[in-house]
């Protein structure tokens, strides 16, 4: 049983963008930090079959992806921005509710969020107590090409002219 931290990875719901964060979540679970996924169920296998916890949380992000929807035919726009207002809302609600019950429960000392994933970092926000320490990743910046310590299951670690393992 990890003695150390507890700490959220909320990251993008792709395997490239939780792939690009293995190498940092063995890194602290060797200091004896219990790490936790809270991502969708799509990901469950990837991420148990690394041996990290994993949290299912509801639908995928939150994010206005209909800002530039541009129909023409004016009672009809009306019509379908009101309906896309509804499912963003609903959207936005369910993944806060997700995210709410997540926190209540395991509490993390540290969440690391996908810049992807600021918007979680909103409805996080009045709930997140003192004691708890949010850090934003840009997940595409790879950390596998560091160390032998940072390399993950299955994916060859990359090298390149200049590169220096160390």
């Amino acid at each position: 049983m990890p003695t150390g931290k507890t700490i959220a990875l909320l990251i993008y719901p792709t395997i490239s963008h939780v792939t690009a964060t293995l190498g940092i979540a063995r890194a602290l679970r060797e200091k004896e930090n219990r790490i936790i996924y809270p991502v969708f169920e799509d990901l469950q296998e990837f991420i148990e079959n690394h041996d990290f916890i994993f949290y299912r949380l509801n639908n995928y992000h939150f994010a206005r992806n209909n800002e530039e929807l541009s129909l023409t035919g004016g009672s009809i726009r009306v019509i379908l921005n009101g309906l896309l207002r509804r499912m963003d809302m609903e959207l936005f609600n369910s993944r806060k509710e997700s995210l709410l019950r997540f926190y209540a429960l395991h509490q993390p000392d540290y969440i690391l969020i996908d810049s992807f994933l600021a918007v979680d970092f909103i409805m996080l926000y009045n709930c997140i107590g003192a004691r708890t320490k949010i850090c934003f990743l840009n997940t595409m910046l790879s950390t596998t090409v560091f160390s032998d310590k940072l390399s993950f299951v299955g994916v060859a670690q990359r090298k390149w002219a200049g590169h220096q393992q160390t």
